[in-house]
């Protein structure tokens, strides 16, 4: 499927009768120089033809539909002719990067709210566009955030809290040989990473409390397959990623009680997919489409496990370290698209899974791991899960050095249907010969609200 699905599911879920939607797309190594207007709509074949193909309005032909969605340019150095001398002044004085963008797109969110009359926008940001969304809710841009005016916020591997591989940027002797030798323009990147974010948004980076997300559905599409540029991201950090981007820079990791919209953190998945793969992924739109489109809220977690029957040589190398791993499958989405992969996956393979220590007695330990936190299709009775344990002896990113020989030792599997027929919390067992795992299913139903 080509990324044209993807706008298509976006243009066909996003959209009702009383709020459009505002795509932020990602980064451009050239942007930032891009000579033409911006704060306007974008000709963007794919949202063409996703709007024709499904009826919605498209935004840069119908500018006063309510229901449109629509590409915002904030990239360019020509100020679109609906702004004012004070809305140029606000720009320049907004400097480069970051900032200049999220101002563009929250005057022109602003712009569409008059023309279409409309009760408020949904913002979905793809890569750099989450940075760019979460600058503008949180600086309260054009004063969107407060009056209510934001929905729902949707990352897709997004640039959440900031770009570790952007870091590189604040480097003095990077910066010079950048500007100078090459003669590339590295304003993006010096506002989007780390310390950036730290300074700019909230302290730390990863954390927020933002009183406007309390009235926002947020969700993060986590992409965490490392086979992507000869995995030197991998190579570089030692820790989990798409190729582009840190696991840990693509979701909020703590929101403040009183930030959190019904009490809770933001939805999240993992996918087993690149950060250029993605796009292109039968599972990854079949995700987008279940967040904008459900309103039950399924959450899977570990909770307890218990491992026994091993080779691990406690004289030689101390506690078991073994890690429990899962697919999560949805029989609907198998039976109307005939797409059978699994709808989130945490695994040894892409160091999602955690690792825990079982002593010489093999007692049973707190695993805490949340396999699955997302909407489901609101003809969906139940998802399965399949589950599977290894013992691990020998992995650079988990920091085990045993046996070399014998990285890994199959603990064999097991699987499990989950019923979606209940709402609040209830717990489930699973487990095989040589381990058994209890998990808590907690379904919240969002139909008051979404």
């Amino acid at each position: 499927m080509k990324f044209i699905l993807c706008l298509l599911i976006l243009s066909c879920c996003f959209a009702n009768d009383d709020t459009f939607s505002v795509i932020l797309n990602g980064f451009n190594p050239n942007g930032s120089t891009k000579q033409g207007t911006f704060g306007i709509a974008e000709k963007e074949k794919l949202i063409v033809k996703a709007a024709k193909v499904l009826g919605v309005p498209d935004g840069f032909d119908d500018p006063y539909a309510k229901n449109q969605i629509v590409q915002v340019a904030y990239y360019g150095d020509t100020p679109p002719k609906y702004y004012t001398e004070e809305d140029i002044k606000e720009i320049e004085a907004a400097g480069k990067g970051t900032p200049r963008y999220a101002l563009i797109a929250a005057k022109f969110i602003k712009r569409r709210l008059e023309l279409t009359k409309a009760s408020g926008v949904n913002l979905g940001g793809g890569s750099y566009g989450a940075l760019i969304g979460r600058y503008l809710i949180e600086n309260n841009l054009e004063n969107l955030a407060a009056e209510g005016k934001i929905k729902k916020w949707l990352t897709l591997e997004g640039v959440v809290c900031g770009a570790w591989a952007a870091g590189l940027a604040a480097d003095e002797d990077i910066r010079k040989f950048v500007e100078e030798v090459l003669e590339l323009d590295i304003s993006d990147p010096k506002t989007m990473h780390h310390q950036w974010v730290n300074e700019n948004i909230h302290n730390p980076h990863t954390a927020t409390d933002c009183e406007y997300f309390k009235d926002i559905l947020i969700g993060h599409y986590i992409s965490s397959n490392d086979k992507l540029n000869e995995q030197l991201l991998t190579l570089a950090t030692n820790r989990p990623n798409d190729g582009v981007l840190l696991v840990d820079d693509m979701y909020l990791h703590d929101v403040a009680p009183q930030s959190r919209f019904r009490g809770r953190m933001p939805a999240k998945v993992i996918g087993n997919t690149t950060h250029l793969s993605a796009s292109k992924d039968d599972i990854f739109l079949q995700n987008i489409v279940s967040f904008v489109r459900g309103t039950r809220r399924v959450t899977i977690k570990l909770l307890q496990g218990k491992a026994s029957q091993f080779d691990e040589d406690e004289y030689w190398y101390g506690d078991a370290e073994v890690v429990f791993q899962a697919k999560v499958f949805s029989p609907y989405i198998k039976e109307k698209w005939n797409v059978e992969k699994e709808i989130a996956l945490v695994n040894r393979e892409n160091h999602t899974a955690k690792v825990i220590k079982f002593g010489k007695n093999r007692n049973s330990k707190a695993i805490e791991s949340t396999l699955f936190d997302w909407f489901v299709n609101p003809e969906e009775k139940s998802l399965k899960l399949e589950l599977w344990a290894e013992e691990v002896d020998w992995d650079d990113m988990y920091k085990i050095e045993e046996d070399i020989m014998n990285p890994y030792e199959d603990l064999g599997k097991t699987q499990i249907e989950i019923p979606l027929d209940f709402r609040g919390k209830k717990l489930f067992q699973a487990k095989s010969e040589k381990w058994g795992v209890s998990i808590v299913v907690e379904i919240d139903d969002y139909a008051s609200s979404k």
